[in-house]
């Protein structure tokens, strides 16, 4: 018979893979919007064809089709504007409607696991997720801005297309067929969108619960998906613990994100069940390809799955053949693969780190040599990730920006929060001294 942690994390992948169903919608109402933009610019190109020759298909008066064509690339960016304005308002209503439904099922769940109802009430945490909806930047981009990319590409391709449609002579439905493609290019960014800011409103969601009641929560961890499609950044930010009160960097921590938050019980034998418990993940054949699933604990490392997969799926997830051959001889991790302000390092910044590491690994000294990369000391490879956690450090972050912290473990955090406790004493010990003289 199941245990409670293990039907309480059935029911967690349950909800992601409706989140992943809710995305699909949402990217459906963007491409929706987009065809319908499509199909009236293709309307406003006939006013083209009066121009043209009937027999030979050319224009008759060139000069008379660029003023037409510059009337016409007016209509289609109004066109275009309202396309985006009527996207914007679908993602905010998106969002908000799954963040409000992530609460919903994350508490119901949460609270017959734990036995104990939550502090915070469902209509302040429904009010806090409205106001993030409508306002918090996904990957540093606002709501009311994540379409404006979209709007732009095509206003440019379509004003070329028609211009340079005329010029040489082109056929209506030659200029059709390339406005076809930029519109096509724009549905394919709005189901990206659709993704990202689907993950973000999950992650948002599932955070407001955990920091709703430390009494439950000790905090979170993130949890990345066990396939050959994640990322560099995904993989090795797996598994990491972050205590109440400190930002992850998502998700989502790049665009397309799939990851997760999970939840960390203050209860240890509940905690336990949980990482004990069975989770699917992909299983491939022998040259990479994916045959079917397989079942391993919940809390295994992303980093020994890894070792156990072929060679073509951990090139695929390392990025490049030397970080690939690095990896699977065990001479680096995930995590020295990406930086603390989540850039990825090249090749040669991972050499040189691993050689700095090993200074004598005659097999590092002779794939170095080969690689024309020069061993750097230790002190200049931890200069280097010193600046990297410095950049993470000045940035602001809001849902699905770098953290402040990337990593902090549960140890770090105890030796904090006990430094903050004996100042706060050493404070009022000060104080009280102070009074008595």
């Amino acid at each position: 018979m199941p245990s409670t942690g293990a039907k309480f994390l059935d029911e967690v992948f349950e909800r992601r893979e409706r989140f992943e169903a809710r995305s699909n919608r949402a990217s459906l109402n963007f491409q929706r919007e987009l065809r319908t933009a499509r199909t009236e610019i293709q309307e406003r190109l006939r006013s083209l064809r009066g121009l043209r020759d009937t027999r030979t298909g050319l224009f008759v008066d060139t000069q008379a089709a660029r003023a037409a064509a510059e009337g016409l690339a007016d209509d289609i960016d109004r066109v275009l504007l309202r396309s985006q304005a009527n996207m914007v308002d679908d993602l905010i209503a998106a969002r908000e409607s799954a963040m409000v439904q992530q609460i919903s099922d994350m508490r119901f769940a949460v609270e017959e696991i734990a036995r104990k109802e939550l502090s915070v009430s469902f209509s302040q945490m429904f009010e806090e997720a409205a106001l993030i909806s409508a306002n918090a930047p996904v990957l540093g981009v606002r709501p009311n801005a994540a379409f404006n990319g979209i709007r732009g590409h095509a206003q440019r391709e379509v004003r070329s297309a028609i211009t340079q449609g005329i010029i040489q002579g082109q056929s209506v439905p030659k200029i059709a067929a390339r406005i076809n493609e930029v519109m096509g290019q724009g549905m394919r960014a709005a189901t990206r969108i659709a993704r990202t800011n689907m993950t973000a409103s999950a992650a948002e969601a599932n955070r407001m619960i955990f920091d709703s009641d430390p009494s439950v929560f000790v905090g979170y961890k993130w949890d990345s998906t066990f396939d050959s499609r994640t990322s560099e950044i995904c993989a090795s930010l797996h598994g990491t613990f972050y205590p109440l009160g400190v930002r992850p960097p998502g998700p989502p921590a790049h665009w397309n994100c799939r990851s997760d938050l999970f939840p960390v019980f203050k209860d240890k034998k509940l905690q336990r069940e949980i990482d004990n418990a069975p989770r699917r993940v992909a299983r491939f054949n022998k040259g990479g390809e994916q045959v079917g699933r397989r079942v391993l604990k919940t809390d295994k490392r992303f980093d020994t799955w890894m070792r156990e997969q072929p060679e073509a799926v951990t090139e695929k997830l390392t990025g490049s053949e030397l970080k690939n051959t690095l990896f699977r001889s065990g001479r680096i991790r995930m995590t020295d693969i990406v930086a603390d302000d989540l850039s990825i390092r090249s090749d040669s910044e991972v050499l040189q780190g691993a050689l700095a590491r090993r200074p004598k690994d005659k097999g590092l000294q002779k794939i170095a040599q080969q690689e024309g990369v020069r061993r750097a000391s230790v002190n200049t490879v931890e200069q280097k990730a010193a600046s990297a956690a410095a950049r993470a450090n000045r940035a602001r972050f809001a849902i699905g920006q770098k953290p402040a912290h990337r990593k902090l473990d549960r140890e770090r955090a105890k030796r904090l929060d006990a430094a903050l406790q004996k100042k706060r004493a050493d404070i009022v010990g000060a104080a009280a001294k102070r009074a008595k003289r």
